[in-house]
């Protein structure tokens, strides 16, 4: 996982699975809620772990655990 700060870009933490390097998304957030990349919202910030888990879930290798 890495945060993202790059100058003209809005900062977003950048999640790859280690076990499948493919697997990799940037995750964003409006003060509010937490999106995907694509614009969907996954969890409010008050929920972090329905953020979590949703996240292990679209990250998760097939047969894997998706805890990159």
């Amino acid at each position: 996982m890495t945060l993202v700060t790059s100058p003209g870009k809005r900062p977003h933490l950048h999640i790859t699975n280690r076990q499948a390097r493919q697997l990799t998304e940037n995750i964003y957030s409006d003060g509010r809620a937490y999106w995907w990349g694509w614009g969907e919202r996954i969890a409010p910030v008050g929920n972090l772990t329905a953020a979590a888990d949703a996240v292990r879930r679209v990250l998760a290798a097939i047969g894997g655990r998706g805890d990159g």
